[in-house]
């Protein structure tokens, strides 16, 4: 428990805090209820599954690799946050559209430009991932729950 106990504090403060997710699912909410938002829940939780896992594996060593990944990365995120913004505010272009919830595809996508996802699944592949245990036996770890068998 001792181990767990930082991880857990740490993923329910990111999780907690306000973020892009956060205001995206409050918005969608507020407009959609919870029954209109789940799919867009259950989405930013695959992705942000997904984003840790491939981090994991090595993919934050080549954004220190090439900077300009990170670069480009905080750009794509950026724009991407104003356009939601604007989403959010209810302009549009063109004919006036009913407005719908954010989809599982999307809610998942979205996190591949969501700069607090990456931020927290970087700090959980550095910060809480044994040096030199590959993600998938981590995965195995923490699956089979032994606290006992120490990984390797």
């Amino acid at each position: 428990m001792t181990e767990l106990l930082p991880l857990m504090t740490y993923c329910f403060v990111m999780s907690s805090t306000p973020g892009p997710n956060n205001v995206m699912l409050t918005a969608s909410g507020a407009n959609f209820g919870y029954r209109g938002t789940l799919p867009q829940i259950l989405g930013i939780n695959t992705g942000a599954f997904v984003q840790t896992y491939v981090t994991c594996l090595g993919l934050g060593a080549l954004f220190v690799a090439y900077p300009v990944l990170h670069t480009t990365l905080r750009v794509a995120g950026a724009l991407y946050l104003l356009f939601l913004a604007w989403k959010l505010t209810g302009a549009s272009i063109g004919e006036a559209q009913m407005p719908r919830p954010v989809s599982f595809a999307q809610g998942a996508i979205f996190q591949a430009v969501n700069p607090k996802s990456w931020v927290k699944a970087i700090t959980l592949a550095s910060v809480f991932m044994p040096a030199g245990m590959s993600a998938r036996k981590a995965l195995l770890y923490w699956e089979r729950g032994s606290q006992q068998e120490k990984p390797p």
